[in-house]
């Protein structure tokens, strides 16, 4: 049954689950799973941020569940038969500012709405990859969707309602021009191999190497691989410290007194939600540069080459560093050498494969510990006397060699 899931909805996906953005020249997510396939997982949920929702709305989407929480701000519903009965896009458009999509069968999906004087559409193209981050324009919006389509049949399950809450704060820093979800985004489209290798990487935001709770969620609900993510790090600067009041009040005195009723009487009137964003994009283009122009652009295959290679010396260490932990366990044993060999041999003689299996691990323990302090043949002259006790019990003795502690 699960694999038939997997390949309908890869079927599906090829077929119709993509619309033409036509303004934007690019493609976008518009439909459920159609309702034939019956699911074993599937959360929806949208938030309203902007507005409150109407009486007439909220009725309208109560037509289409009769199950699903329904507020003036939200939306949530989760399927584990039948399907959704609207198109996500739709509702992104018409009423919603935020929405998420988790599955059991390998699909995520994570939008966001924008005014559209609230986010710059030239400065977000170099970040879209089709399959992972989409843009759809509308006459008043911008909707940024951040896509997953996957055939991993190893589903990690995840709290999928305090999901969207953490993502939020990723719109506030959208519009405020921090890019960070968006090149990590990208990445992920490079894990997932849909972005080809000589493709070259867009521009790198700073403080990718920060903690932050919405990328980290982020990051973790798309699977990005850490190891990808410290690479690309490597040429991304350091986050800027946040302005203080002195240095917004020192540029204000820079700009003409017009300017500034016209934005206070903007503000009072409560007719442009762009307004902070346009003053601090202001403010920033006369801020000191945070840019790398030492760092030289990379390609796709060349991150990927430098997480495989990242990997590789993480688990090393690891590696190393479990060795170490082990030693030094092993050297803690000296002196008590005596009683392990007798705990061992009690230990070997017990009709319990439990018992038996603590004897290897004392053995193991022996072994080491005659390497280190350099008394191999002692421990040879040993271990042959007890494999000659226990030569007739084949179980035991195929046990020991496979813990490799004898040749014969």
């Amino acid at each position: 049954m699960r694999e038939f899931l997997i390949y309908t909805m890869a079927l599906y996906q090829r077929q119709s689950s993509w619309t033409s953005a036509s303004s934007v020249g690019i493609y976008v997510p518009f439909s459920p799973i159609p309702a034939i396939i019956m699911s074993e997982y599937q959360y929806y949920e949208f938030q309203a941020i902007d507005r409150k929702l109407t009486t007439e709305e909220m009725r309208e989407m109560r037509a289409c569940s009769s199950r699903a929480r329904i507020t003036s701000s939200r939306f949530t519903n989760v399927y584990h038969f039948g399907d959704f009965k609207a198109r996500p896009l739709d509702w992104m458009k018409r009423y919603f500012d935020a929405h998420l999509y988790d599955s059991n069968f390998g699909s995520r999906v994570f939008c966001l709405r924008f005014p559209l004087d609230c986010l710059d559409g030239k400065q977000i193209l170099p970040y879209l990859v089709e399959g992972a981050l989409e843009l759809t324009k509308t006459d008043t919006h911008l909707i940024l969707s951040f896509i997953l389509h996957t055939e991993n049949d190893d589903y990690e399950e995840v709290d999928s309602e305090a999901i969207l809450a953490e993502l939020l704060p990723i719109r506030t820093a959208l519009m405020e021009g921090d890019y960070r979800a968006l090149y990590l985004q990208w990445l992920s489209a490079v894990a997932y191999e849909l972005v080809d290798d000589d493709a070259t990487e867009p521009p790198v935001p700073a403080g990718l190497s920060v903690a932050n709770v919405a990328l980290e969620t982020l990051m973790e609900f798309f699977h990005l691989d850490p190891d990808l993510v410290i690479a690309a790090a490597a040429h991304s600067t350091e986050m800027p410290a946040s302005p203080h009041r002195i240095d917004f009040e020192k540029w204000l005195d820079s700009i003409s007194s017009n300017e500034k009723q016209a934005w206070l009487a903007q503000f009072l009137a409560g007719d442009s939600p762009a307004l902070r964003r346009s003053c601090l994009m202001r403010f920033k283009e006369k801020s000191p540069s945070t840019s790398r122009p030492d760092r030289a652009v990379r390609t796709a295959a060349q991150l990927r080459s430098r997480a495989t290679q990242l990997q590789e010396e993480r688990i090393e260490k690891e590696r190393k560093d479990a060795d170490q932990k082990e030693l030094a366990r092993t050297v803690a044993l000296a002196g008590q050498e005596a009683g392990l060999w007798e705990s061992a041999s009690k230990l070997s003689m017990s009709s319990s494969t439990r018992y038996k299996e603590n004897a290897l691990h004392t053995l193991k323990d022996l072994r080491q510990l005659a390497s280190v302090n350099g008394a191999n043949d002692e421990f040879q002259e040993k271990i042959n006397a007890l494999i000659a006790q226990h030569r007739p019990k084949s179980a035991f003795m195929k046990m020991i060699q496979q813990a490799g502690l004898t040749t014969a």
